[in-house]
C-alpha cells in the first residue's frame, strides 16, 4: 500500500488552522446558533486574526459545510469498511454498529452544530446524495452475497438500513433512549438490520 507523502511544514499548519477554526466554529454554533457568531467571533474563539479566517472561509456557511463534510468523510469510512468485509454476520454487524456509536459520541459538538446552523437540505451531512453514496459503499465488494436479488431491491434495503442507522445514532447519542427499557436499543436496531441484510448474512 503506497504511503501518503508527508505534509511540510507550512501545510501542517495551515491544516491545524483550519481544523482549529472547524472546531471554534462548532463550539460557538452549539452554543450560540448560527444567527448571532460573526467571523470575528470565529477568529476570537480559535485565538487567530480576522485575516486568517477568511484566508480559510469566505463565509458562515462555508465553514457550516466544512463541518458538514467532517461528519460525510467519516461515513463514507464506516460505510466503506461494511462494504469491504468479506462476510456479514450478525457478530459483525453487532461490532460495526457499536463502532459507528463511538463515531457517533466522539461527533456529538459537529452534530448540534449542524442542527444549530438553520436550514441544512443543501448540506452533505442530510442529502440524499450523500445517503446514496453510502448506498454504493454498501455494494463496494464485488461479491455475489445477495444471490439472485434484483439490484432495485437491494439499494432499497441499503437505503433503509442506512437511513435506520443515521436516525437511530443521532437519537442514541442525544439520549433519547433514556430510561428504564431493560432492552438494549441497540440490539433492537440490530433484529431490524439483520432482517434487512438477511439475503446477505452468512448467518440469517
Amino acid at each position: 500500500m503506497p504511503v501518503a507523502p508527508k505534509l511540510g511544514l507550512r501545510d501542517a499548519q495551515k491544516n491545524l488552522t483550519f481544523n482549529r477554526l472547524v472546531d471554534a466554529a462548532a463550539e460557538l454554533l452549539n452554543e450560540r446558533g448560527a444567527f448571532t457568531i460573526t467571523m470575528d467571533d470565529v477568529a476570537k474563539a480559535a485565538g487567530v486574526s480576522r485575516a486568517t479566517v477568511y484566508s480559510h472561509f469566505q463565509s458562515k456557511s462555508e465553514i457550516t459545510e466544512a463541518i458538514a463534510q467532517r461528519l460525510y468523510d467519516d461515513g463514507s469510512e464506516v460505510y466503506g469498511f461494511l462494504g469491504n468485509q468479506p462476510r456479514w454476520t450478525r457478530d459483525s454487524l453487532r461490532w460495526w454498529m457499536h463502532d459507528v456509536e463511538r463515531r457517533y459520541r466522539e461527533h456529538i459538538g459537529y452534530i448540534g452544530a449542524l442542527s444549530n446552523a438553520g436550514p441544512a437540505s443543501h448540506m452533505r451531512a442530510s442529502t440524499v446524495d450523500t445517503h446514496s453514496h453510502y448506498v454504493d459503499l454498501m455494494l463496494s465488494s464485488d461479491d455475489q452475497r445477495w444471490g439472485d436479488l434484483p439490484v432495485a431491491e437491494i439499494r432499497q434495503r441499503c437505503l433503509i438500513f442506512v437511513l435506520h442507522v443515521e436516525s437511530f445514532c443521532v437519537a442514541f447519542t442525544f439520549g433519547e433512549f433514556s430510561g428504564d427499557a431493560r432492552t438494549d436499543p441497540t440490539e433492537l436496531l440490530l433484529s431490524a438490520l439483520c432482517h434487512l441484510l438477511g439475503p446477505a448474512l452468512a448467518d440469517y
